[in-house]
């Protein structure tokens, strides 16, 4: 007997399984797939129920079916393509192109697949109990056929599948004068974000760097949990670097400690705020506008600390961050670290679907990348551990310590979204 995972509305396992066709409370919902599958002459793929199915015999629809027991939506799609088409699709070919929850089809979760995949219907093995034939049509034609009873929110997920699948065909990528002005790009959006109160944009009041003056501060790499104290040197005459750290949060509290700060940003919004609080506390401090994607303005060995919140998220290499901050470090020097672990990057903006699969960049997928203009966030990347941790003993680092954070998104869920690291040149 076949058997299903059942999940809340959100796409959480209840951690229950029952018999396929098995009777479901209002409150429990079963994972579905559809496979959009498109030739190499940007033809879909209908298939025709089988004339004797139960469900809609003969009718004429996408490729599909439900998620089995302890089966990912992906793995669903796989099987579903090799077993009903005789296709055999690879994983990676795969694109997530929507997801949605189907009230009308017996409350599902639906995940939607698309891939370019070189195949021919007489080439497909048909498993004649659920497939009567198949056959390629352009989209238009597709679309009409398969959205008889769905609502816009699922049209408008084909034509994502038809962007994505046509982009990656004609190679439409943004041009290299636009990869080389992403730093640009993401310092006016920025800019906008402090303009409307953006969270990390706020500098400290004054109150909170007099109490930072009578020993008691606290500062963040990651959104929610304060750096240890022990993870710093002596503060008093120490060479600072806050590394992409404008903003006016934790420069502010280093001067108050008494060390000699130096900040870089690529962001006139945050080094203005920066400016501010220096001219009203009184305290001296190198402001620098820079690309900490181009080799950073400063004479080898020149700090004793460097502090780096979550940023490397805006730049596509980040090995290169790595390398100069080993350049500019002292011997004995320290790299505190807040970094992005990639899952953000990896569900939808309700934080509760996966969206994306990773890696996240938009350099390379011309459709991520006009919705993420379109929406005013930048150009924003994921990077794997091997990038950012790894990246950091590659260029010859020692890892001392790390932990683990998350942000409001996914503090619910106790989900570790960002790591901070401490790491010292040796």
């Amino acid at each position: 007997m076949e058997y299903i995972d059942l999940y809340d509305r959100n796409g959480l396992l209840l951690g229950k399984r029952i018999p396929k066709h098995g009777e479901r409370s209002p409150e429990e919902y079963y994972l579905h797939t559809h496979i959009l599958i498109c030739d190499k002459d940007n033809r879909y793929l209908l298939q025709q129920r089988s004339l004797s199915a139960h469900y809609l015999p003969g009718k004429w629809d996408v490729t599909g079916g439900g998620a089995q027991a302890g089966e990912s939506s992906l793995e669903a799609a796989i099987r579903e393509a090799k077993e009903e088409l005789g296709l055999d699709i690879p994983a990676a070919a795969m694109q997530l192109a929507g997801q949605r929850v189907d009230e009308a089809a017996g409350r599902c979760l639906l995940d939607v697949y698309c891939v370019k995949f070189d195949f021919s219907v007489e080439g497909c093995r048909l498993r004649k109990e659920e497939v009567e034939a198949v056959r390629l049509v352009d989209f238009a034609e597709f679309v009409e056929t398969v959205c008889y009873n769905k609502d816009e929110i699922y049209r408008g997920i084909l034509n994502r599948a038809d962007k994505l699948l046509r982009a990656a065909d004609a190679d439409e990528r943004p041009t290299e004068k636009l990869r080389r002005e992403f730093a640009e790009i993401n310092a006016k959006t920025i800019d906008g974000w402090v303009a409307e109160g953006w969270e990390w944009g706020k500098p400290i009041p004054h109150e909170v760097y007099a109490a930072a003056q009578k020993g008691e501060w606290e500062v963040l790499l990651t959104p929610l949990k304060p750096v240890p104290k022990e993870w710093f040197c002596p503060m008093e005459g120490t060479a600072v670097l806050g590394l992409a750290s404008g903003g006016g949060q934790q420069m502010p509290i280093f001067a108050a400690l008494g060390a000699k700060c130096t900040v870089l940003d690529y962001s006139d919004a945050q080094l203005a705020s920066e400016r501010m609080v220096a001219k009203r506390e009184g305290y001296a401090i190198d402001i620098v506008k820079a690309d900490m994607t181009k080799r950073l303005p400063f004479d080898d060995e020149s700090f004793d600390l460097i502090f780096h919140p979550v940023s490397n998220c805006y730049i596509e290499d980040v090995q290169h961050v790595w390398d100069e901050c080993f350049r500019v470090l002292k011997p004995g020097g320290i790299l505190l670290a807040g970094l992005d672990n990639g899952l953000n990057f990896a569900f939808d903006e309700s934080c509760t679907r996966l969206a994306h699969r990773l890696p996240f960049n938009p350099l390379k997928n011309p459709v991520l990348f006009k919705e993420l203009m379109e929406a005013g966030d930048g150009v924003q990347f994921s990077h794997t551990i091997e990038e950012q941790i790894g990246g950091q003993i590659k260029a010859g680092l020692t890892l001392t310590d790390v932990f683990g954070d998350t942000d409001e998104s996914f503090l619910s869920y106790n989900l570790p979204t960002f790591w901070a690291t401490r790491a010292v040149k040796k």
